[in-house]
């Protein structure tokens, strides 16, 4: 009986609380539609490269999984970069731009080799790494018949 009174009187208290994070986010989104595009681009790319360069110092303590995420947000930053392209024009940010993009394809490709081999590894026979995949317990496509399994 408690249990169902305090359910009662959360639900105003969540009312309440939803609209005040709507109106934020109204105030938050008026605010940025207020500011230049460069303003936004220049705040958005340098967010996502910060976040990269943090991760990227720990480079060699990072087990397959976060690399697999570091690899993601270099592409997001890549494809706002390729995005934002319109904004920063001239040739000398064009070239700048396009270095940039270079080096992010190419840590992008490393990302993926590392991934490789760490799949490649989970799949030799043997391997102590050799796992049932998430999805209800199907074995990997490459794996062997469960009664050849040791």
């Amino acid at each position: 009986m408690f249990a169902a009174i305090s359910r009662l009187d959360a639900e105003p208290r969540r009312m309440a609380r939803r609209r005040r994070l709507a109106r934020a986010a109204k105030r938050t989104l008026a605010q940025r539609c207020e500011q230049p595009i460069e303003t936004l681009a220049r705040a958005q790319l340098t967010q996502r490269w910060k976040k990269i360069r943090k991760r990227g110092r720990m480079l060699a303590k990072l087990d397959a999984q976060a690399r697999h995420k570091l690899r993601i947000q270099a592409k997001k930053l890549r494809y706002a970069a390729q995005f934002y392209e319109t904004v920063f024009p001239g040739k000398k940010r064009e070239k700048r731009r396009e270095s940039f993009l270079s080096a992010l394809k190419d840590m992008q490709d490393c990302f993926g080799d590392l991934n490789d081999v760490t799949v490649h590894e989970s799949l030799r026979p043997g391997s102590p790494r050799r796992r049932l995949n998430g999805r209800q317990g199907r074995p990997d496509a490459y794996s062997p018949p469960l009664a050849d399994r040791a």
